[in-house]
């Protein structure tokens, strides 16, 4: 009888021991998906946080784009109205209505933190399945947007007004520089010094042709749609604008809730 009692409590012991090997294991196992949990919830954070500086960058950006289409659109206007008109123009100052007409501004919207999500397959990481699916329909439309305000430059600058500077219809003394770039606006300042105030551009081949001729037609016509073009890619901008304000209100509000 003592030895089955002895034999009893070795089981026990064992049961015991492999109870607490298990649930050591269990706990080492719930400890290893806590801090891997917490980990998770920390990366979801600082990537929501990424995300909502990108996207106030982008409304500063697309502001700042609806306020120069809106700025250089009104200049093209002008000046089809100023080659419309049947009352005499000073050549240098129709030159810097139609120089500021064709000025541009190149878009790049922040996608860092998007690009960065995406690639390192963390966008998994947050776990608002609504606003995982808004962050990523944000960013293509952003991307289109952005593909969009380009081509339009491009394709009504550098096709259709640039070609022009050649032809003598922009002149190049100007008080009004290219670009943004200090570099340039010094140069052209420096150019500027060194001309005389009666210089003679010479007739060139606009300024000889007839206000009613189809080379000045088609220059009013370009200037048009360039100004009709930079208009709806206002309209755009803003819209834009208006979808990362409310993305960022969702970003902002799930950090909070964090």
């Amino acid at each position: 009888h003592g030895a089955e009692m002895s034999e009893g409590s070795i089981w026990k012991r064992r049961l015991g021991e492999a109870a607490m090997i298990v649930l050591s294991i269990l706990l080492a196992f719930w400890i290893d998906a806590w801090w891997v949990g917490l980990e998770e919830a920390r990366d979801e954070r600082e990537s929501l946080e990424l995300v909502s500086r990108d996207l106030n960058a982008a409304i500063t950006q697309l502001t700042e784009y609806a306020e120069f289409a809106e700025r250089v659109g009104t200049h093209g206007l002008e000046a089809v109205a100023a080659l419309s008109s049947d009352d005499s123009y000073d050549r240098l100052e129709l030159s810097r209505m139609i120089q500021r007409a064709t000025d541009r501004k190149t878009v790049a919207l922040p996608a860092a933190a998007y690009t960065d999500l995406v690639s390192t397959g963390s966008l998994r990481l947050i776990q608002n399945r609504k606003l995982r699916d808004a962050i990523v329909r944000y960013y293509e439309s952003a991307e289109i947007a952005q593909r969009i305000l380009e081509k339009n430059s491009a394709l009504f600058l550098d096709e259709h007004i640039y070609g022009l500077y050649g032809d003598g219809l922009i002149m190049f003394r100007t008080d009004v520089p290219w670009g943004h770039r200090e570099a340039q606006a010094a140069a052209i300042r420096e150019a500027d010094s060194r001309l005389p105030d009666d210089f003679d551009y010479g007739p060139d081949y606009f300024w000889s042709l007839s206000a009613d001729s189809a080379e000045w037609h088609r220059l009013r016509s370009s200037l048009s749609v360039a100004s009709a073009t930079l208009f709806m890619g206002r309209e755009y901008a803003l819209e834009i604008i208006e979808d990362a304000r409310t993305l960022d209100a969702e970003v902002r509000k799930a950090l909070e809730a964090r």
